[in-house]
């Protein structure tokens, strides 16, 4: 969310696997000003109606979030629904691009979470060529990640890429700079990061004996 505008209300998730809820944990923690989650599945609208009336329960027993904080609403119309978006967060496993370019404005921040491994593809490769683009790790998103077909394809190349998000985080790069850009943070996942973030819970926690230790 460190790419996203500060002031974004509308969050938009596409996918309602079980992850997708850890994304709009993490995303209304972050972000305060969200008053609206759009939930899209891509592969049944009917699904979304369920998940959205399920979510909020759920984010609360998970993470202790108020349920009125935001809205819930499915999505029937991705073309409205994208153009509504702030904030977009892709969890599905297509291999080929279910939001087109044309339906995005500017300002909006993209996470790509599903394409994790070669060949899967969410987004218009046209919306990374026009977008700041983030990555994890750059030479994993470049081979399976959601900048692979884009640049197997020839709408963007290496170079496109700006940069690794804890360059963000860490102050070294610029990430938006202006309110007008479309950025997009493609994320195939670490286990390096796992493991920081790991032991950053388990440091914080133990002065606090949260928890339980259990011996393995």
């Amino acid at each position: 969310m460190a790419l996203a505008r500060p002031e974004s209300e509308t969050l938009m998730v596409l996918g309602t696997g079980r992850q997708s809820l850890f994304m709009i944990g993490a995303a209304l923690t972050a972000l305060p000003n969200i008053r609206t989650v759009l939930c899209a599945e891509p592969m049944d609208a009917s699904r979304a109606v369920i998940y959205a009336e399920e979510a909020p329960a759920k984010l609360a027993a998970m993470f202790g979030l108020p349920v009125d904080r935001a809205e819930f609403e499915p999505v029937f119309d991705l073309d409205e629904a994208t153009g509504r978006a702030d904030i977009v967060i892709t969890i599905t496993r297509a291999t080929s691009p279910v939001i087109k370019r044309e339906w995005v404005k500017p300002g909006t921040h993209f996470s790509c979470i599903g394409a994790d491994m070669p060949g899967k593809e969410e987004i218009d490769p046209r919306i990374l060529a026009d977008a700041r683009v983030f990555c994890d790790d750059i030479d994993q998103c470049v081979n399976a990640g959601e900048c692979e077909l884009a640049i197997k394809g020839g709408f963007m190349d290496r170079g496109h890429i700006i940069g690794q998000i804890g360059e963000v985080l860490n102050g070294e790069k610029a990430g938006r700079t202006s309110p007008e850009d479309i950025t997009v943070f493609d994320a195939t996942g670490l286990a390096l990061l796992d493991l920081a973030v790991a032991k950053l819970v388990t440091d914080e926690a133990d002065p606090e004996a949260s928890g339980n230790v259990i011996e393995l």
